[in-house]
């Protein structure tokens, strides 16, 4: 599965987004393949935080609406690591 993932980014994504349940992130598997791909991820803290507070809130049967407010702190997260890393 993991390969199939990584296989499937067009050629031309060299910095994805690595969006993932904090043991998978911690469990390092799609890092390891994205650089063995010659690939960077993008992934901090705070992106993490994000994408804790949008799978507790699906969990938790959070209403849509807050749902989409979270999946858009992911997406403004996403956007500030792809822009402070080097």
């Amino acid at each position: 599965m993991i390969d199939e993932a990584i296989g499937s980014l067009d050629e031309n994504v060299h910095r994805p987004a690595l969006l993932a349940t904090r043991a998978t992130v911690e469990a390092a598997v799609y890092r390891d393949r994205l650089h063995l791909s010659g690939r960077e991820e993008v992934w901090s803290e705070p992106l993490q935080a994000s994408v804790d507070d949008l799978l507790f809130g699906v969990k938790r049967g959070m209403p849509g609406v807050q749902l989409r407010d979270a999946w858009s702190r992911v997406l403004e997260a996403v956007k500030e690591e792809g822009r402070t890393a080097p």
